[in-house]
């Protein structure tokens, strides 16, 4: 259990598994959520092999918060944590707005310390405009305001979580609760963007794994990301919502492992 200083003096707190020497997975969440939800992947991805670096974004968790926070802030705040870490290459595995965190450090920093990406039940674009089928909620600049609200109602998981990751999130929770409200600007910027240009350019391999029941939008999104890159490719796990690494661990690990090995 560790904090990074950042260079605006933020912290940025993280948790290492596994034996440093390996090749590293950092693991981003989402907007609201925290690192306890990788729970179901620490065992399985050490024993394959793996170092994992789980972190709590800047507004989240243990981290410092920051009334300014933006997506590309938060970009920034894991360029300096692979710096630190002194990665020549890492792995990015990244939830919902994690995975626009991540699109956000391929557009700002390249992809030269990157080996590959697995996002995770992220739509490339939350705005609904005319033919476009992923958007969230249907979304619209019109609407935008009532995102927390429809956000605070919505059920994000169709199966039950197992018991130990469930544990360790609402613990977590309560010892450090999400500040929703002064997170609002940052949820706006986030629907805000757009990233199928990026997603384009991103020249290592991709997974892009959507929930097949996800609340939040079409599942599949992820076939469309998948087809805008030759290095893409797509899973959808059955009978999940917006966590399918939380509802389903051992599957979601055995779609990540067999991504990882296929492109060793």
């Amino acid at each position: 259990m560790s904090a990074l200083t950042l260079n605006d003096g933020a912290e940025l707190y993280y948790e290492e598994f596994g034996n440093p020497i390996e090749p590293t997975i950092i693991m981003i969440h989402g907007f609201s959520g925290r690192h306890a939800e990788f729970k179901g992947q620490i065992t399985a991805f050490n024993d394959a092999g793996y170092h994992i670096v789980q972190l709590d974004l800047r507004n989240h968790g243990r981290s410092s918060y920051d009334a300014g926070a933006n997506i590309a802030r938060l970009s920034k705040d894991i360029h300096e944590i692979i710096t630190y870490l002194n990665r020549d290459r890492v792995i990015l595995l990244a939830h919902s707005m994690g995975a626009a965190v991540v699109w956000s450090y391929c557009q700002l920093f390249g992809t030269s310390c990157i080996e590959r990406i697995i996002t995770i039940d992220e739509s490339p674009q939350c705005l609904a405009t005319q033919g476009w089928k992923y958007s969230l909620f249907e979304t619209t600049w019109a609407t935008i305001p009532a995102v927390m609200s429809r956000f605070k109602e919505t059920k994000m998981t169709v199966t039950r979580l197992p018991d130990e990751t469930f544990t360790a999130i609402k613990a977590d929770q309560v010892a450090h609760p999400f500040n929703l409200e002064g997170n609002q600007a940052l949820l706006m910027n986030h629907v805000s963007l757009q990233w199928q240009k990026i997603i384009k350019s991103i020249d290592v391999p991709q997974l892009y794994i959507a929930g097949g029941k996800s609340p939040l939008w079409s599942s599949e999104h992820a076939l469309y990301c998948a087809q805008l890159n030759e290095l893409g490719q797509a899973v959808i796990i059955p009978n999940t919502g917006h966590m399918p690494h939380a509802e389903k661990p051992q599957i979601f690990n055995n779609a990540v492992l067999a991504f990882l090995n296929e492109n060793k």
